[in-house]
């Protein structure tokens, strides 16, 4: 399947370079083929592939290709689960997302059990 990531993927996906592109699956290993099927590939310049600081030996960069592929799936796929399919979440969790505060009391709509009373 062509990539749902890159409008014509004529330029590296990452530095923009042109010449010697190679196709590279965002999700490799036992999900590569998850990545063909669903189109989650991105146009790479040998630098940015396969040297020491290329996609498959550099971990941040790595990171940055598996947050914009669960990105373009979530978008493209809306009803499919990513997680399920991939087994995993590589977005950040929100954090400013409020931890939820247990209330303390029957007032707050809450009545708290001994659980050592309950064994």
């Amino acid at each position: 399947m062509k990539s749902i990531i890159e409008k014509d993927g004529d330029r590296c996906w990452c530095c923009g370079y042109t010449k010697g592109l190679e196709e590279h699956h965002i999700f490799g290993g036992p999900n590569r083929w998850l990545s063909e099927k669903y189109g989650l590939k991105v146009h790479l310049c040998y630098t940015c592939h396969r040297s020491n600081r290329g996609a498959h030996f550099n971990a941040d960069l790595r990171q940055q290709l598996h947050e914009a592929g669960q990105r373009a799936f979530v978008k493209q796929y809306p009803t499919l689960s990513f997680r399920e399919i991939f087994g995993k979440n590589y977005l950040p969790e929100p954090v400013d997302k409020p931890k939820e505060e247990h209330p303390k009391s029957v007032e707050d709509g809450f009545r708290w059990l001994d659980l050592k009373e309950t064994e």
